[in-house]
C-alpha cells in the first residue's frame, strides 16, 4: 500500500485552498469571463478554464453560459443554497433537534 507523503498531503491541501479562492474571487467579481478570471490569478486563459470546469464539474457551487463566443462564469446560489441547507440537515440531526417538518427528529433538550 502506497504511503501518503507530505508533498501528496500538501498538494491536496494547496489544490483545496485554490478552488476555495477561485470561488471565492468569482463570487465578488461574477458573473465574468475566463480572461479576468485568468488575469486575477496570473494564469493562461487555458488553466483557468480547466480550473473552473473542474470545479463545475466536482461539488463547487460554479456554473458557466456560453454567451456569443465567450463563457460566463458564475455562482449557482441555488446550489450553494442547497448545499447549506443540507449541511443545516445533517448537523441538526446529529444534533438530535427537531427540524419541525415531523419526520421524527427529536428536540435535543
Amino acid at each position: 500500500m502506497a504511503e501518503i507523503t507530505d508533498f501528496d498531503m500538501r498538494g491536496e491541501m494547496d489544490e483545496r485552498r485554490e478552488n476555495a479562492e477561485y470561488v471565492a474571487v468569482l463570487r465578488e467579481i461574477q458573473p465574468t469571463g475566463t480572461a479576468e478570471i485568468a488575469d486575477v490569478f496570473g494564469v493562461a486563459q487555458s488553466k483557468a478554464r480547466r480550473r473552473l470546469e473542474k470545479l463545475r464539474n466536482g461539488d463547487a457551487p460554479v456554473d458557466r453560459k456560453k454567451i456569443g463566443g465567450v463563457h460566463v462564469w458564475f455562482v449557482d446560489t441555488d446550489e450553494q443554497d442547497a448545499d447549506a441547507a443540507n449541511a443545516a440537515e445533517i448537523v441538526r440531526r446529529r444534533m438530535g433537534i427537531d427540524d419541525g417538518h415531523g419526520d421524527g427528529v427529536k428536540d435535543g433538550r
